[in-house]
């Protein structure tokens, strides 16, 4: 996770405006700050959003408890393969479903050069950085399964991304049958402030509304290396790994208790970053 990459806040900055480039700038600070946020009607379709649900899959933690491990539903069974798109310098997530699933991953990353991943069993790399395009350097997520899987294998998929802060700008123009694919999708988000900015409230509403057509929220993990803020007295993480699973997938779902949320840190210097009640309780914010 290359947090200090300040191409990516220059981006925010031209992309979404000076609040939500400040807003940034500030929860990769760690400084506490309040957003009061006008538009009362999306913030609160944002928050209810953002509810966590129980559906009839239990969770599994997959890593060892620092940056890099994930929350994924008990149906690893019925996965194909695993799409890992921004890999970094740790591969214990796809090196735990090969090593006890047997399902065997295709990673993508333009910023390393494969090292971490080299000699390692059921992972293929590819030196590429997912976007909305293709040529020397990019990818499209639909050009990838094509060059990683015949047609027939596209189906009950994993995608694990977490690309610094580009899915802001790519989730809301894939196609909802290229996300179809996916019986388990992980995003990191990055950037959550950028809500502070009418653009950046209209792109995180249109991603997560986008998502929820065809797949349900069932875990958030707040990465603890930026500090939480609050939008209109609620508390919000800047930086989360959300897990969402396809509603085809699901017979039932009922709000997911506070009680079960697993503990463990990226940063073991930092607090966990306890989640509101907000995402725990049926009764819309309106």
């Amino acid at each position: 996770m290359k947090i200090l990459n300040f191409k990516k806040y220059i981006k925010i900055l031209f992309n979404f405006g000076i609040f939500a480039f400040v807003s940034t700038l500030l929860s990769r600070f760690r400084i506490n700050f309040n957003l009061k946020i006008k538009d009362h009607k999306k913030i609160n379709k944002l928050l209810n959003l953002l509810k966590i649900y129980q559906t009839n899959f239990k969770l599994l933690k997959i890593g060892d408890n620092n940056d890099g491990t994930y929350i994924v539903p008990k149906i690893l069974h019925k996965i194909n393969y695993c799409i890992s798109i921004g890999v970094g310098d740790t591969v214990t997530f796809e090196n735990h479903l090969y090593k006890k699933y047997k399902i065997k991953s295709f990673l993508i990353d333009n910023t390393i050069n494969g090292e971490v991943i080299r000699g390692k069993e059921g992972l293929n790399f590819f030196k590429k950085n997912l976007s909305l395009f293709n040529d020397k350097k990019h990818i499209t997520l639909d050009n990838l399964l094509n060059k990683c899987l015949k047609k027939q294998n596209q189906k009950n998929l994993l995608l694990q991304a977490d690309i610094e802060g580009d899915e802001n700008y790519i989730i809301h123009r894939l196609s909802d049958k290229l996300l179809d694919k996916f019986s388990v999708m992980i995003f990191e988000f990055h950037f959550l402030s950028i809500i502070s900015s009418k653009k950046g409230l209209e792109r995180v509403l249109k991603i997560f509304s986008k998502i929820e057509k065809n797949f349900t929220l069932v875990y958030i993990h707040p990465n603890n290396i930026f500090t939480p803020f609050k939008v209109n007295g609620y508390s919000l993480p800047c930086l989360a790994e959300i897990t969402f699973l396809n509603n085809k997938l699901i017979k039932n779902k009922e709000i997911f208790k506070s009680k079960d949320i697993f503990k463990f840190k990226n940063i073991k210097d930092y607090k966990q970053i306890k989640l509101e009640k907000f995402h725990f309780t049926n009764q819309n914010i309106t």
